[in-house]
């Protein structure tokens, strides 16, 4: 159930862009990606905390807007073992 909508910057956008034009599969990473929108809609608090969330292969900052039920992504970056 979708209780947030999730909002990607400009910046974030362009992260992601350029990871996904980097990446040696770019498809690989489609899954990933629409899992973390997932995990944001429903419970952005439980699946993670406010400004940084792992979903490997992502490591993903947002902040959360409560009041107008919006989870904004500020930040994405390759998720590396040990961070």
């Amino acid at each position: 159930m979708k209780v947030y909508t999730v909002d990607w910057d400009d910046e974030a956008t362009q992260m992601l862009a350029d990871i996904f034009v980097s990446a040696p599969d770019p498809n690989a990473l489609w899954p990933a990606q629409a899992q973390a929108d997932r995990l944001l809609e429903q419970q952005p608090r439980s699946y993670g905390y406010e400004l940084s969330e792992g979903v490997p292969p992502f490591k993903i900052f947002y902040e959360i807007d409560d009041t107008k039920r919006v989870v904004t992504v500020t930040h994405v970056e390759i998720f590396k073992i040990g961070t």
